[in-house]
């Protein structure tokens, strides 16, 4: 299918749906969009508040047991015996108050484990704008090495019909054309690719996004004071730090569990004309059931606060990482972009060719190699801007 016919299907898709994204407003308002439209995020939500209901199950007394017995007498002479009693079993009462604030340990986890899910599909999208604006500038790009390369057969072909050319000329000239075309189309093909997915994580509602410039990044600051972030915004790491917060309690609620469950009912008998009623009293004795337990848990703790220290090697490597990348890239294009300049003399390279001072192959040379250093820093372009949207990943 002609590619442009695909994006003029895409723009109308937008336009029918009636809750597309404007170019113009950039990738924050993408990102809000993909906020709000997101399946996974939207779901999330709910996922939390159900896991939140789950939570405050459990933390009242077990439910009352009602019980009634009726028995027939013999000989008959014996009557018959009725028995009706209703009990009530608490755990040890220092329990629920730590069930309590387990539930509550349980509620602020779940809603960092959202916020984790939501960071990540965030981030997602963020990579991918910067894909698309990277695509953006290089089909500019591109349209004008394919206007050239036209020209340049075009040029080629009258010279030769004038018979003040050659063949091979032509042909050289044809190949580049050629060449430039499959660039462009290629290109967009990746353009679409990319929309498709900022489409899926925008709920299937389509996104217009034709932004060809990068947006302005403020500043880093120094490495330690963004790993000092890092710690105190990564949403991934205080879940960790919950989980080992949870453990802990559940070895305290556990411990409880060892304690006598108490049970008080009433209880009410009768045979023939004698009535029998009073109060039930009993205690449980766990010497069996919890056996273990605690030091289950004790180890699950021992193994999350492994996890934790783990994470926080990962995260400081990580972010050292990318810290050092982004310097030696920002200092790699500030250079190669001041050479680029004193390169692009393409207008001088066509006025050469034009007046007979260069021939074909040594323009068709020089041309190349300046498009695979534009190209070169195009790519490092990208991979730079990426490199600061990891950085800055906690904002989102």
């Amino acid at each position: 299918m002609n590619f442009k016919l695909i994006i003029i299907i895409n723009f109308f898709l937008a336009l029918l749906s009636g809750n597309y994204l404007y170019p113009q407003d950039g990738i924050n308002k993408v990102l809000k969009g993909i906020e709000s439209n997101n399946k996974l995020i939207k779901s999330g939500a709910d996922y939390v508040n159900a896991k939140k209901m789950e939570f405050r199950t459990g933390l009242t007394p077990y439910d009352p047991e009602v019980s009634f017995d009726y028995l027939f007498g013999t000989p008959k002479e014996l009557g018959n015996r009725s028995e009706f009693m209703i009990n009530f079993t608490f755990d040890f009462p220092t329990i629920y108050g730590k069930k309590s604030f387990l539930s509550d340990l349980k509620s602020e986890n779940i809603i960092y484990e959202s916020t984790a899910l939501k960071q990540k599909i965030l981030l997602e999208a963020k990579l991918i704008c910067i894909e698309l604006i990277y695509l953006n500038k290089r089909e500019i790009e591109l349209k004008t090495r394919l206007n050239d390369a036209e020209q340049l057969y075009e040029f080629f072909k009258i010279k030769l019909e004038k018979g003040e050319g050659n063949m091979i000329d032509v042909n050289k000239a044809k190949l580049q054309m050629m060449n430039a075309l499959s660039d462009f189309e290629l290109n967009e093909s990746e353009r679409i690719k990319s929309l498709n997915k900022l489409n899926d994580l925008n709920g299937g509602i389509p996104v217009i996004f034709a932004d060809a410039e990068y947006p302005t990044q403020p500043q880093l600051p120094v490495l330690a004071e963004i790993e000092k972030r890092m710690e105190t915004a990564d949403p991934e790491l205080i879940s960790l730090d919950y989980r080992l917060k949870i453990s802990k309690q559940e070895i305290e609620i556990n411990k409880d569990l060892r304690l006598p469950k108490l049970s008080f009912g009433y209880r009410y008998e009768s045979l023939l004309s004698e009535k029998f009623n009073g109060f039930h009293v009993g205690i449980t004795l766990p010497f069996w059931e919890n056996n273990n337990i605690v030091k289950t848990k004790e180890l699950e703790s021992v193994y999350a606060l492994s996890q934790i220290d783990a994470y926080k090697t990962h995260l400081k490597f990580e972010t050292k990482e990318l810290f050092e990348k982004n310097e030696i890239l920002r200092k790699i294009l500030i250079q190669n972009k001041e050479d680029l300049s004193t390169l692009n003399n393409i207008e001088l390279l066509k006025k050469s060719l034009l007046f007979g001072e260069i021939s074909s192959i040594d323009y068709l040379m020089e041309l190349t190699y300046y498009y695979s250093i534009k190209d070169k820093i195009d790519l490092l372009e990208k991979e730079f801007y990426e490199v600061q949207a990891k950085l800055y990943k906690f904002e989102l």
